[in-house]
């Protein structure tokens, strides 16, 4: 029995912003995942750190194209079914030996039966607009997963009638583009399913990826990675290997990207370091786990952090916040001027911890602050990373549609 459960748009909503607020296990309470977003979706539009096999971008359609066969009542509660359905299919294909690495939510189907809180037609969903298979609304923006559905079942429901002059409600087109078939065990609850591409469908998806534009009409650097039709083997987008295939604008945002990482990698071991600080002033102890780490950091990552031009930083991306900016310029400085008292930063870092979470911070100097200090454990704080600006997503899609 496929068993799932129903979840408010805003409950789903909060849990896909923790995600994207987390970058390999590190909670951003400073902002710097602003930089990432910022970056990651200029340099790879529409993908996101949720995605994690190609296929769920023909799946999520062919899963409404289903729905919609039903009818358009009670949408939002059949796609999740619907989402549970696929999840056991797959689940099933990984159990005797499929690929169906990736699957969303394969871990809380075997444990409690039920589909992902961020499924994937919620994942994917901005994918699909930005790739060219949902189709805009004529304002320009992107209809919902429930007036996508509503529209396909009306659209289902005139053409069954034959109807040569459709009233106005009906006269559409699909939703989406054309796009090749769902395979015939698709959305049977006990037929194995794979997350591999046939050839028609990364023809297909790779045609898509290829037409994927920035915001000032050029070819995206993620469209001239799928047009090479080969798997990417780079550490990171900036990788002289890789870097190549990108044009001179994309090449000043590749310097930029690489810059911000290791600049954001310091700036949260600095966070972790000051709060492990005020942590062993409020308990009398004596943590060094991550005063290390920004010892490391610092060592590992300086000459390249410096090489970041804030200025240059903020005109390419004007949405990044100021004090965000701020922050990036004051931690430069610390590194220019030997680096040698990471608590002359605290002041700043906390009123960036402040406006950024509100009376959950760490960091100012008040009694909200030393409780939730409290609360806190070093050993169990992750180490401190670079951005790596969905750059795992990315090779992993293009490695699924390569030829």
């Amino acid at each position: 029995m496929i068993g799932w459960a129903l979840l408010s748009r805003r409950a789903v909503a909060r849990a896909a912003e923790a995600l994207e607020g987390d970058d390999k296990g590190v909670r951003d309470e400073i902002g710097f995942l602003a930089l990432h977003q910022a970056i990651a979706d200029h340099l790879f539009p529409g993908t996101s750190v949720l995605h994690t096999r190609a296929r769920y971008a023909l799946m999520v359609p062919w899963m409404m194209q289903r729905v919609a066969a039903e009818g358009a009542r009670d949408a939002e509660r059949r796609l999740l079914q619907a989402e549970a359905v696929l999840t056991a299919q797959l689940v099933h294909g990984d159990s005797i030996g499929l690929d169906a690495r990736g699957a969303i939510g394969g871990r809380i189907w075997l444990r409690a039966r039920r589909p992902s809180a961020q499924p994937a037609s919620f994942s994917y969903w901005t994918a699909l607009s930005a790739w060219g298979i949902l189709l805009k609304d004529p304002g320009g923006g992107a209809p919902t997963r429930v007036e996508v559905i509503q529209r396909l079942a009306r659209l289902r429901h005139t053409r069954s009638r034959g109807e040569d002059d459709p009233g106005p409600d009906d006269a559409m087109t699909s939703p989406f583009i054309a796009m090749p078939n769902a395979p015939a065990e698709f959305g049977n609850p006990s037929a194995p399913l794979d997350l591999v591409l046939t050839s028609a469908e990364k023809t297909f998806l790779r045609r898509q990826l290829i037409g994927v534009l920035r915001e000032d009409g050029a070819q995206s650097y993620l469209a001239r990675l799928a047009a090479t039709g080969r798997p990417v083997d780079a550490p990171a987008p900036w990788a002289e290997g890789v870097a190549r295939h990108a044009d001179a604008a994309d090449r000043a945002v590749l310097t930029l990207a690489e810059a911000a990482a290791a600049l954001s990698a310091i700036g949260r071991a600095l966070y972790a370091a000051l709060t492990e600080a005020a942590w062993n002033e409020d308990r009398q102890s004596s943590s060094r786990k991550h005063a290390k780490v920004l010892e490391t950091a610092r060592e590992r990552y300086i000459s390249v952090a410096l090489r970041l031009d804030v200025d240059a930083l903020a005109r390419h991306f004007p949405q990044l916040p100021a004090d965000l900016l701020q922050v990036l310029a004051a931690t430069q400085e610390w590194l220019r001027f030997g680096a040698s008292d990471p608590g002359v930063l605290r002041p700043l870092y906390g009123e960036a911890e402040r406006v950024r979470k509100g009376d959950r911070a760490r960091l100012p100097p008040t009694l909200g602050a030393r409780r939730r200090r409290s609360e806190w454990v070093p050993d169990l704080h992750p180490e401190a990373v670079p951005l790596n600006f969905r750059w795992p997503n990315v090779t992993r899609l293009l490695a699924d549609i390569a030829s």
